[in-house]
């Protein structure tokens, strides 16, 4: 039987205090902070192909633009082979 696992992910990436973006001169976004949630499956197809799809929702993925981006969605497959 093929071995196979599921990872679930968060993440979220908060921007530095104020006193970091009156330094810089750019006022502080007033969006909250950019978040990612991850589902990762893990298929051992043979013994020498493993496959990784995964799925991300991306929420308020402009936070370091200084503009309001709608979250999105982003899909992507990963294929190891051992030659």
């Amino acid at each position: 039987m093929p071995a196979r696992r599921i990872s679930l992910i968060s993440a979220m990436s908060a921007p530095c205090s104020r006193a970091g973006y009156e330094a810089t001169g750019r006022p502080p976004p007033a969006l909250p902070a950019e978040g990612v949630l991850e589902m990762v499956y893990g298929f051992q197809a043979t013994p020498w192909l493993l496959i990784h799809p995964n799925v991300q929702y991306v929420m308020d993925p402009g936070t370091f633009a200084y503009k309001h981006t709608p979250n999105a969605w982003a899909f992507g497959l990963q294929i190891k082979a051992a030659l």
